[in-house]
């Protein structure tokens, strides 16, 4: 369904965004489709996820679980807690708590990936939500031209600093640099 009505900028600028908790009483109550996200106040259906997508998480996933630390946790496609937005990365890297996340969401990550083919433009626009909750570092694999493109030090709702890494270079992340990470080992 496309909502012609909201291609208008004045228009869009008189909507009010829904709240965190506004959108889990909708969602609780049956009136959002699971399959959505909470992004700046809007809902945002989510795109459905091919073989190789889903492959490539669950590789990368598996990595990340196989190698680093266990005061680390991986969150695969589970939401991150921000004041506006409740995005669900593909991969997020938090603190390890036990029985913690059963209650509440996370409102910060290590590390936040997103696998992007058909959603590279979402994901893109992604990095601003990022940004403004803090997120030291994210990443866009992006499956069309195989390279990670890395999105590091938010400041005003920006990353200050974004690189383009080609699958067979070697990537370091910020908060365990002794993990080397080369997205070419995954095809």
């Amino acid at each position: 369904m496309t909502i012609r009505i909201l291609e208008k900028e004045t228009i869009r600028q008189q909507l009010y965004p829904l709240s965190v908790q506004a959108y889990h009483t909708l969602s609780e109550n049956g009136i959002i489709p699971e399959k959505t996200e909470l992004l700046e106040g809007a809902v945002i259906k989510k795109m459905s996820k091919n073989p190789i997508h889903s492959g490539m998480v669950s590789k990368i996933t598996n990595f990340f679980k196989n190698h680093l630390p266990q005061k680390y946790y991986i969150r695969k496609g589970d939401p991150i807690s921000f004041l506006s937005s409740e995005p669900e990365p593909d991969i997020a890297i938090v603190d390890y708590i036990e029985d913690e996340y059963m209650f509440f969401h996370p409102s910060t990550a290590y590390l936040i990936i997103e696998v992007a083919n058909t959603s590279i433009e979402l994901d893109r626009e992604k990095a601003s939500i990022y940004a403004k909750g803090g997120i030291t570092e994210y990443w866009i694999i992006n499956l069309n031209n195989q390279t990670t493109e890395v999105y590091k030090n938010p400041y005003n709702g920006y990353y200050t600093e974004s690189v383009i890494i080609p699958k067979n270079d070697i990537l370091l992340p910020a908060f365990f640099p002794e993990l080397k990470f080369q997205l070419g080992s995954f095809y």
